[in-house]
């Protein structure tokens, strides 16, 4: 992408991206802003005149094309730590304060705290989530590369449900309740960043996950038994007016490899590139229905997850600037504006069905299954100026999830969790100029609950396998290719009822 980085407020910051040297500083917004542009290349063919033309359409083209999407924190390493342990195989279960993500109604069904707990009217519950992806990509007959631009994952959550209330005696019993959920990041709560389309960029395992998440939902209990629940996902982040302006000069195109068959680097050198970003939030819907039997020893949950995405939009304005050398003065600019609109992170609408139930007192066994709408996917550039060679379909599929969890209850104090998914990618292999990186993960957890005096301790540990999984592209489009890897993720939450 021909992005740069210019805040409108804010400081620079010298940092510079794991892995990436010499990439240009990262802009910051009281320490909760950052972007980044990383060097780019266009490639280029056929004689000095073509290539002018060709450098022209790529220039503008380049704005065509879109950067990596993102799945949500929730769905790629959970939310919180029972529910993490467990492989968030959580839509039946949804006993804690992340029932606002997995299953609202859950909220009329929290656990009761053990006899020597505080019995309050309200709980908060807190806790910190991390995950280190380790993702390579291979060419034949070469060594693995590990792509170092993968940060460490991590944020804090905060939790506040409320016990069943009857509204002061307007309700005849207590069957309303409330509750929030709060994901925040923990280094940076607003993350954009452009890669270049032609890169092997791994799409769901960017900081683009990385933004303020906050739920809020009620819940209802009209029939014994059966709970409804409903919730609002508002999501924030950073969205961007994107301007560009790249400069050339002739004698670079002349160059060997400059024109024919080679290629252009549109660098920090040799280009003008910047975005104004401001923070917006982004609303989706979250309902969800729960039966529950008496004694709890059979648990039924339905939840939907509507739709949620971030997008830069705004008039894009590039002028190619040709000089014969480098030093010489402008000799003619070429220009193009056209409005734009980028889709960065997308949540796909998502239907989970849940089944929880109790072979043992002492044992609690989950299964989830959940289908993710990623065919909804919509293409990054809409924009009335267009290229053929620039089009670009994602053909993202729908995908099915299966997940299963166990809770052993040890003794009155301690409990352990464990948990596993299946995470088939929604990602077609792309031959063209596109290279969308996904795998299939396999999702392995193992947790704990301790609970001691008038608390509740819980902690787990994720192991994502990255399936390894051969691409292949069409000639001209560089080497056919493997990506595999590891994610190792854990996290502690601690609970206390005033």
């Amino acid at each position: 992408m021909l992005f740069g980085t210019v805040v409108r407020s804010g400081e620079k910051d010298g940092r510079q991206k794991r892995g990436s040297p010499g990439a240009p500083a990262r802009a910051r917004f009281r320490r909760y802003f950052r972007g980044t542009n990383r060097p780019q290349v266009l490639r280029l063919s056929g004689s000095p005149g073509w290539a002018l033309l060709c450098l022209w359409l790529c220039a503008s083209g380049g704005l065509l094309f879109p950067g990596p999407t993102a799945a949500s924190i929730a769905n790629l390493y959970g939310f919180g730590a029972r529910a993490a342990g467990m492989a968030g195989a959580f839509t039946a279960v949804a006993d804690d304060f992340s029932a606002v993500f997995y299953n609202p109604a859950g909220l009329m069904t929290q656990r009761q705290p053990l006899k020597y707990m505080n019995r309050g009217s309200f709980r908060i519950e807190n806790g910190l989530q991390f995950a280190s992806p380790h993702l390579y990509v291979q060419e034949a007959g070469g060594a693995r590369i590990e792509d170092a631009s993968l940060d460490l994952f991590s944020t804090f959550t905060l939790g506040i449900t409320l016990e069943p209330f009857d509204l002061a005696g307007l309700l005849p019993r207590k069957c309303l309740t409330f509750g929030i959920g709060i994901a925040s990041p923990i280094e940076y709560g607003f993350w954009w960043e452009r890669e270049y389309p032609r890169d092997r960029t791994f799409v769901f395992h960017h900081d683009y996950n990385q933004h303020l998440m906050i739920i809020p939902a009620f819940a209802a209990e009209p029939v014994r038994g059966l709970c409804l629940g409903v919730g609002v996902n508002v999501t924030i982040d950073s969205v961007a007016d994107t301007y560009g302006q790249v400069i050339v000069a002739l004698d670079q195109l002349q160059q060997d490899g400059g024109s024919v068959l080679g290629r252009v680097d549109i660098s920090s050198k040799n280009n003008q590139l910047g975005q104004f970003a401001s923070i917006k939030a982004r609303m989706s819907p979250i309902g969800g229905i729960l039966y529950h039997s008496p004694g709890d020893r059979l648990r039924l949950g339905v939840t939907y997850r509507g739709e949620l995405f971030f997008e830069d939009s705004g008039t894009n304005d590039i002028v190619l600037k040709i000089r014969v050398r480098e030093d010489d003065p402008d000799l003619f600019p070429l220009g193009l504006f056209f409005p734009s609109r980028f889709v960065r992170y997308y949540s796909p609408e998502e239907v989970a069905a849940g089944l929880a139930f109790r072979p043992l007192p002492s044992v609690l066994v989950s299964v989830d299954l959940t289908w993710s709408r990623w065919s909804g996917y919509q293409p990054q550039i809409t924009t009335p100026v267009s290229f053929r060679l620039f089009t670009v379909k994602p053909d993202f599929h729908d995908t099915l999830v299966p997940r299963a969890g166990c809770a052993v209850e040890i003794s009155p104090e301690f409990s352990a969790l464990a948990g596993y998914n299946y995470q088939e990618s929604p990602v077609p292999n792309h031959p063209g100029y596109v290279t969308y990186v996904d795998t299939d993960r396999h999702v392995f957890s193992l947790g704990m609950e301790y609970a001691l005096r008038g608390y509740r301790l819980q902690g787990y540990f994720q192991y994502h396998w990255a399936v390894r999984r051969d691409f292949f592209k069409s000639p001209g489009y560089g080497p056919d290719f493997a990506a595999g890897g590891d994610i190792f993720g854990f996290g502690l939450n601690l609970s206390a009822a005033f």
